[in-house]
């Protein structure tokens, strides 16, 4: 473990102030990590308050003061700079860069040289359209779809990414060493240059396009009867969005061309037995909306929503899995060399926590039977009042899905064979997989020396996913913080969505975000956690607070940098 340093006395910094009650100083946790804490004693404190982003100064090192670093406050630091020195060191904090070097985004550039010298079919004249969300900006896939007798024929068309970033070329080292895009509700970090994954990589609309096609022929059932990959030449002929499509769908919108509407019904049709299949043979079926945040025209974050999931979004996902699940049983069926995307079946822990809830039953689940599994949970919640916290809890007792050589299956979708081929533009893996479907002479299962690269890539790629995941994560609690900042003594009714030892989460009605209720701040205070129920108990008030129940709560206190948000009871 490193050492921190000790700063200089000429050091001016900025940091997070942290006041206890009682305490006649207290610290500041400086941003540059390297350093250690700065004690403030309360005559130098400035005005500010316990959680505040400052401004210091270091006071002159005195003899008997040699071990400590001692300062004082010059500034306190407004609530939008705070929010957009976050947002920078957000950055740093995850090793993330949003500039390419100059050697790296040349070369990008110059990928529009490259010579075709790959076998192509021409589908310029195949009906495909994409369907996304409407802000946005790099197009991965396609979809045709038409019937043949009483089969339908997917195509699911996808950019051509290998063909522009050579492997081992120095835009390929630096899209590995990303793992993937990284995207923020102000923008996106890519795994590429614009160039590529705003412009020559994209699916737009109207312009020629390379991709890699995943032709499929199923069954009325959903049943892959045939396939074929390959590489081909497309047009998208038309940009939908997800609510676009889905109003024409809905008969609120007119289809802009012949033959679209038809097109979106018949999508809609093979997805809804595709998703049935999916469920029927063991697929988990989650109901988790994600809080999206608006900003204003300083870039400042002025809503959050949590838009319903729609139906179109179902559809192109339903295609997307069917297409990843198809390419991993063609890579597997190769025996060779192959990158897998797993999920391990969840071991006694869910099991447990499961069994608790059932037996729990919070407020709007219905009688299930002890044998029940999480499917039946899932199932049992739907459209209560507590779905969104069963759905949460259980998903966070699951493994975590993460990318193998190792083909054991993947559990949360009930596939035997599955992997990431759909998003090369913001997903190397995608790109790998890209690769090894086109690989000359592939590698066979006993070449150690390409497993044990394609080991450390999988590795890389599933370390470099959960840590984008954190700072998306993060970055959607800053926005939160600095929106309800406004609302700090505002009253709002809540959902209880956990209970922990040390208080209450709950979900303020209307606002999308979880506070927490600490215990100390329930009342009357005599309420005690109860870990084998889930709940606080009041042996005066002979009540108990669970999960699901509604409370009255004031926004007390938001604190940017720490990205809390504290409640009190009404």
């Amino acid at each position: 473990m490193k050492k921190k340093k000790r700063a200089e006395s000429s050091q001016v910094g900025t940091g997070v102030f942290k006041l206890k009650k009682g305490m006649s100083y207290g610290r500041i946790r400086p941003d540059n990590e390297r350093f250690c804490d700065v004690i403030i004693l309360l005559k130098e404190v400035n005005g500010a308050q316990d959680g505040d982003k400052v401004q210091y100064v270091l006071l002159p090192v005195v003899k008997r003061r040699k071990t400590a670093c001692f300062g004082k406050i010059t500034k306190v630091i407004s609530l939008t700079d705070t929010y957009f020195a976050e947002r920078k060191r957000l950055l740093g904090r995850f090793h993330l860069s949003e500039r390419f070097s100059e050697p790296v985004a040349s070369e990008a550039e110059k990928t529009v040289q490259l010579p075709e010298n790959k076998k192509r079919s021409d589908c310029r004249k195949a009906f495909c359209i994409t369907i996304d969300p409407v802000d946005a900006r790099d197009f991965d896939d396609a979809i045709s779809l038409k019937k043949v007798g009483k089969d339908f024929l997917l195509g699911v068309y996808i950019a051509d990414v290998s063909h522009f970033v050579e492997q081992g070329s120095r835009l390929d080292q630096e899209a590995g060493r990303r793992g993937l895009s990284v995207y923020f509700p102000w923008g996106v970090v890519p795994m590429l240059p614009e160039f590529l994954s705003e412009e020559r990589c994209s699916l737009k609309e109207g312009v020629e396009r390379k991709a890699v096609a995943c032709f499929m022929r199923l069954s009325p059932e959903g049943e892959v009867l045939q396939y074929d990959i390959e590489r081909v030449t497309i047009v998208n002929k038309k940009r939908l969005t997800y609510e676009g499509a889905q109003r024409i769908l809905e008969g609120k919108e007119k289809a802009a061309f012949p033959g679209l509407n038809m097109l979106l019904k018949r999508m809609g049709a093979l997805a809804r037995v595709l998703k049935q299949r999916r469920l029927a043979e063991g697929g988990l079926d989650f109901n988790l909306p994600e809080t999206r945040v608006l900003l204003d025209d300083k870039g400042l974050p002025d809503k959050l929503l949590q838009p319903k999931r729609i139906w179109t979004q179902s559809i192109i996902e339903e295609f997307m899995l069917m297409a990843n699940k198809v390419v991993a049983q063609h890579l597997e069926s190769r025996r060779s060399h192959s990158l897998y995307r797993i999920h391990d079946v969840p071991g006694l822990e869910l099991s447990e926590k499961v069994r608790k809830l059932i037996r729990l039953r919070p407020a709007g689940i219905s009688p299930l039977p002890a044998h029940a599994d999480c499917r039946d949970l899932l199932q049992a919640v739907r459209n209560s009042g507590v779905e969104k916290t069963v759905h949460k809890m259980v998903l966070q007792s699951l493994p975590k899905a993460r990318y193998s050589t190792n083909n054991r299956g993947h559990f949360g979708l009930g596939f035997d064979s599955y992997t990431h081929f759909t998003s090369p533009i913001r997903r190397y893996p995608d790109l790998l997989v890209h690769r090894l479907l086109f690989a000359e002479g592939t590698r066979s299962l006993s070449d150690k020396r390409a497993l044990v690269e394609l080991e450390r890539a999988a590795d890389h790629c599933s370390t470099a996913e959960e840590r984008s995941l954190k700072a998306e994560r993060d970055a959607v609690a800053l926005c939160v913080c600095y929106i309800l900042a406004g609302y700090v003594g505002q009253v709002f009714q809540g959902t209880v969505t956990g209970v922990a030892p040390f208080g209450i989460f709950i979900e303020l009605k209307d606002m999308g975000a979880d506070g927490l209720l600490h215990r100390s701040r329930i009342r009357p205070g005599d309420y005690e956690f109860e870990p084998d129920t889930l709940s606080y108990y009041s042996r005066s008030e002979k009540k108990s607070i669970r999960l699901g129940d509604m409370l009255t709560v004031r926004l007390d206190r938001v604190n940017l940098t720490l990205r809390h948000i504290d409640l009190a009871q009404v």
